[in-house]
């Protein structure tokens, strides 16, 4: 959640990841906005609440205020290991449920798009 405080804007943030600049972790808030903070031992899985300090087009950046527990996080992105959320197309497979409905979609857009071409190529060849 993110509440502003008369000129301070504070959020709540998961820290998933190292950021490209090998010197800040990357958290997310709840609307999955990119918000940095120092690579400090530690923060890594953690719940933290950030003051924000400066903003970018595609990021914040946080300081820290206070460590803990952020409320309404589900339990299994308690372990950094286990995160449900990221842009890896591979572990998006790998996060759903049944796999098994991720290649039926698939299956059924392949085979709708291939009748979609033959419908253009019959129409045209008429």
């Amino acid at each position: 959640a993110v509440v502003s405080t008369q000129s301070a804007i504070t959020a709540g943030i998961l820290v998933t990841e190292i950021a490209t600049d090998n010197k800040h972790y990357v958290g997310h808030n709840k609307f999955y906005d990119q918000v940095l903070v120092p690579k400090i031992e530690g923060y890594m899985g953690q719940s933290l609440t950030v003051k924000i300090v400066e903003t970018g087009k595609h990021f914040l950046k946080g300081k820290v205020i206070e460590e803990g527990e952020i409320q309404n996080i589900p339990s299994s992105y308690s372990n950094p290991n286990k995160l449900a959320f990221s842009l890896n197309p591979y572990n998006m497979v790998q996060n759903v449920k049944s796999k098994s409905s991720v290649w039926n979609f698939l299956i059924v857009l392949v085979v709708g798009v291939m009748f979609q071409m033959l419908y253009i190529l019959y129409r045209n060849h008429r």
